[in-house]
């Protein structure tokens, strides 16, 4: 709080936490198998949500205007953001690596998935973004290209600080981290 904020950004945290329809986990896509495990994660997310608003100014984007749309929006307004979602490293094409956003429908919304490739072509201003996603940090080592993860792309974007994760975070264990 104490830090310059980056010019024309708001000094308040953009929270996300996505909601997922009940039924999305028991369909499927061709390009994405994890989508048996978009299990709803809203109690951890309120605790979190909850534990952001109470240490500093925030707004939350909750449910179904937790949307890529509004996260890329939020970062041309605010220093920082956090985003509690699911997050899925895809080791066959890193670029496929991800944070999925709202899903409102029994099947997959594309458009809600932040893709480490949308991260590539974006040019972000942020003091800090968090994931809390899983393996967020971690990716597949490419020759000539290092380390190809969220993290990565987040930092190829310009984000000046970022809090990810290298494993798997326990369903019960986000609120407390």
């Amino acid at each position: 709080a104490e830090k310059r904020t980056p010019s024309g950004l708001r000094n308040r945290v953009a929270v996300f936490g996505p909601a997922y329809h009940s039924a999305i986990a028991k369909s499927s896509h061709p390009l994405f198998k994890w989508t048996a495990s978009l299990l709803p994660m809203a109690h951890n997310q309120q605790i979190q949500m909850q534990g952001i608003s109470e240490g500093a100014p925030s707004d939350a984007f909750g449910d179904s205007s937790a949307t890529v749309d509004n996260f890329l929006g939020a970062c041309t307004q605010y220093a920082f953001v956090h985003v509690i979602a699911h997050g899925f490293l895809d080791e066959r094409d890193p670029n496929l690596s991800c944070v999925v956003f709202s899903q409102s429908r029994e099947t997959l919304d594309e458009n809600n998935l932040l893709m480490l490739k949308n991260l590539y072509s974006s040019r972000l201003n942020q003091e800090l973004i968090g994931f809390s996603s899983c393996k967020t940090a971690s990716g597949v080592y490419r020759e000539g290209e290092g380390n190809m993860s969220m993290a990565r792309g987040l930092a190829y974007a310009g984000v000046r600080s970022f809090l990810t994760t290298l494993w798997d975070i326990p369903n019960d264990g986000v609120a407390q981290m």
